[in-house]
């Protein structure tokens, strides 16, 4: 799972950013949690970097607070001096058997695909979401939620799990609170 984990990082670093020197043009869709509250409880680390970038993308991440076990972070969020295509917040259970990774698009670029097999969730906070899973090398498992705001803004958060022992298991029902404890 790790050499997975890493191996996607990596990937996703490449995409992080755009080319081009246009501002970005995205609305904050949360208004009513400043980003202080949402990174209160992140180490000071991450909150550096994630203070780096533009205030309009700060204001659109979606930060969860609730893990199946005590979380470690890595953050993709080095700013370009283009557009910011996809910010990544990486969540790692210290017990390796979990990891919660949250995609966000502020300007919706280039994602948001229909995909098979899905089931529609209506989040706490309203949102219509589309779940699925999917079974990743050596029997891990990976839950998928996605969403695209009104403002247009996308986010995908993918949570992977090994199943060494089936009773660490993380159901659909808590990935869906993780997903709802997001600010």
């Amino acid at each position: 799972m790790k050499k997975i984990c890493f191996t996607l990082a990596l990937v996703i670093v490449f995409i992080l950013t755009g080319c081009g020197g246009e501002s970005s043009n995205v609305e904050n869709s949360s208004p009513e949690v400043s980003f202080e509250e949402k990174t209160s409880h992140l180490p000071e680390e991450a909150i550096t970097q994630l203070n780096e970038l533009p205030d309009e993308v700060k204001g659109v991440l979606r930060i969860p607070t609730e893990f199946p076990s005590e979380p470690s972070l890595s953050v993709m969020a080095n700013p370009p001096k283009g557009d910011i295509v996809m910010v990544l917040t990486h969540y790692f259970g210290d017990d390796s058997k979990w990891s919660v990774m949250v995609h966000t698009y502020p300007n919706g670029d280039g994602v948001g695909e229909e995909i098979e097999n899905t089931e529609k969730i209506k989040l706490d906070n309203g949102a219509e979401i589309e779940y699925h899973t999917d079974e990743a090398d050596e029997g891990e498992k990976v839950h998928f939620i996605q969403w695209r705001e009104e403002s247009g803004v996308f986010h995908l958060i993918q949570l992977m799990q090994n199943y060494e022992n089936p009773k660490d298991e993380v159901t659909k029902d808590k990935f869906i609170e993780i997903v709802n404890s997001m600010k």
